[in-house]
């Protein structure tokens, strides 16, 4: 059984929650919340709530707990970097959404401080492991060039709101946005060749 926090109460801390608790064997013990009380709702909102998970009024309380072997980190970007130190210091594992810090830097010196205490560090990052973005990825060395390219993708389709096929492709890829490294004048005829979808070119 992995017992693990949160720390954060939005919405992706509910779905994140709720899909550790069908999986079975993920064990809720604690959560984090801007303050005891929003702990606390967060708590109650949950359908399914072990009966020891408590709510944390700080971070340090968390960070020390015995309770836990993973801590989630979905607070506040601004937030994610000391969040996460903290309870890597203490010798949690990290789970911290993305994006996971600001800059490299931040990046490096928190996996510095995982590997000093002999834990993970990982950014819920799960587009990187689906099909589509494998594809494209596997794609890089083809399109040539080297700018980077944000192509964001919009859906489900709407027939009568006049989008462009790229935005109707969207439902069917999965993705909302894609991190490519080449000309754009390149991507797209690329995309158009390659990817499955509609007859319609996407552009």
């Amino acid at each position: 059984m992995i017992r693990y926090a949160v720390v954060g109460t939005g919405p992706i801390s509910r779905q994140f929650v709720n899909a550790a608790t069908d999986q079975g064997s993920w064990r809720l013990r604690g959560v984090l919340g801007s303050s005891h009380a929003r702990g606390q709702e967060f708590l109650s909102s949950l359908h399914v709530v072990p009966a020891d998970a408590v709510a944390h009024g700080r971070l340090a309380e968390l960070a020390i707990s015995r309770d836990c072997d993973v801590v989630y980190v979905a607070s506040p970007n601004s937030l994610h970097f000391s969040v996460a130190c903290e309870a890597l210091a203490h010798g949690k594992h990290v789970i911290v959404e993305k994006p996971a810090f600001s800059t490299l830097q931040e990046w490096m010196k928190a996996h510095e401080i995982a590997d000093s205490r002999g834990v993970l560090l990982l950014e819920a990052a799960r587009h990187i492991y689906e099909d589509n973005y494998q594809i494209l990825s596997s794609a890089v060395s083809e399109l040539g060039g080297a700018a980077p390219v944000l192509v964001s993708l919009r859906g489900p389709p709407d027939p009568n709101a006049g989008q462009r096929p790229a935005e109707g492709l969207a439902q069917e890829l999965g993705t909302t946005t894609t991190l490519l490294h080449g000309l754009v004048a390149i991507a797209i005829p690329w995309m158009n060749s390659h990817l499955p979808g509609p007859e319609d070119p996407w552009v």
